[in-house]
């Protein structure tokens, strides 16, 4: 049994869902050995559990910078002397000691582009996964994401040694910092890991049906949390829903994340419906489970998202979208798809954008339809990698 350790995951967000999804069903089907993929959570999490597919075990990983950096040390302890000394992180400390090989799937480990301040501490925690799984000699595996941008120099020279630790960095975009040769040669450009077949083929997903006169429109509380005022931002989103309504679709509000105890996706999308409380043509949607959110996308006219895996799920599903974009990662993948004139950094062009969208339908679909399988091509040829590593883990 080869066990694969698992940092960047929770599911409170239905895009980190969608890659250990993915990741799990590109192994059953490429993968010839018996594996389990060994969760590290990074979210708070009611109990460890087992998910129904027997392929992963999930446990509370570190959610602190201290615990994270105590995590670390543990385990280079318990490597080398077989000793824990903050004993209440044993039986993490024990799963991480028999994993062979261990994986990024976070998305944001090599950039500061998603710190509310100055990044330095997040590019810390990762560098100290990275620490933890070399210096107990794991083969350690960043998977797609972007590389920078960053607010501090700091953090670049972090994130420089963390690829230098790394055996392998798949690089989804443009690199947005210079690298030396020696860096760039361990980082391969690719996709994004759910454009990979397996997810495709395990939701047997299916085109939209472009005559559903109705249009999803999906906030993002980071945004909202960012913008200079919060206020505009849900007035820009109000104005949106007053176009869509004039040009007689019915708007379904949606989340793509769900957080407890703070302003999240739910939260902005109920204040989005106050504002419609007595018009039946604007609907809230609650249920994020991805069948459910695959579904509403597959039968929608076109979508206006603001988070990253509803913009690949409406590609994934040739439904045509809008995004209202915050990272650069965003303009990345509608480049690769021939549609960046559809991504926009400020909320209050969607109105005109619509416009343009509605009259170029058709051929958004089939510039997507296209670049959709060379998208899927492209992560599925350079995953090969992964499995050559994976099959010859360090010793």
């Amino acid at each position: 049994m080869n066990k694969i350790g698992v940092f960047g995951v929770n599911f409170d967000n239905k895009g980190a869902e969608a890659m250990i999804i993915t990741l799990n069903e590109y192994l059953k089907k490429n993968y010839s050995k018996d594996f389990k993929l060994i969760v590290f959570y990074d979210s708070k999490l009611k109990e460890d559990f087992v998910n129904p597919s027997k392929n992963y075990l999930i446990f509370q990983g570190p959610l602190t910078f201290l615990n994270h950096w105590l995590f670390t040390i543990n385990t280079i302890l318990y490597k080398w002397l077989r000793i824990i000394p903050f004993y209440f992180q044993t039986k993490i400390v024990k799963e991480f000691s028999q994993c062979s090989l261990c994986v990024d799937l976070s998305g944001f480990a090599l950039t500061d582009d998603f710190s509310k301040n100055s990044g330095t501490r997040r590019s810390l925690i990762f560098l100290s996964q990275a620490l933890a799984s070399k210096l107990t000699k794991k083969t350690y595996i960043i998977l797609p994401q972007a590389i920078g941008p960053f607010k501090r120099k700091l953090n670049e020279y972090i994130v420089k040694f963390i690829i230098h630790l790394s055996d392998l960095v798949y690089n989804r975009g443009k690199y947005k910092f210079k690298l030396g040769r020696r860096l760039k040669s361990k980082c391969v450009k690719t996709t994004d890991i759910v454009f990979e077949t397996s997810f495709i083929e395990k939701y047997e997903l299916k085109e939209c049906k472009d005559f559903e006169n109705k249009v999803i429109l999906n906030p993002n509380a980071r945004i909202y949390h960012k913008s200079v005022s919060g206020e505009l931002y849900i007035k820009s989103q109000v104005e949106i829903i007053n176009k869509l309504l004039s040009n007689n679709f019915n708007v379904v509000l949606t989340p793509n994340e769900i957080r407890e105890n703070e302003i999240d996706d739910l939260q902005i999308c109920k204040m989005l419906k106050d504002n419609f409380k007595d018009n039946s043509k604007v609907i809230l949607n609650e249920n994020i489970e991805i069948n459910n959110l695959l579904n509403l996308i597959s039968d929608s006219k076109f979508i206006i998202t603001s988070r990253f895996h509803l913009m690949v799920f409406s590609l994934i599903l040739n439904t045509p979208l809008i995004v209202i974009s915050w990272s650069e990662k965003y303009y990345d993948i509608m480049n690769s798809f021939g549609i960046d004139k559809y991504c926009i950094s400020d909320p209050t062009k969607a109105i005109k954008i619509i416009d343009n969208l509605l009259s170029n339908f058709e051929n958004v679909k089939q510039k997507i339809k296209i670049n959709l399988k060379i998208n899927s091509q492209q992560i599925n040829e350079s995953l090969s990698l992964f499995l050559k590593l994976l099959n010859n883990p360090s010793k």
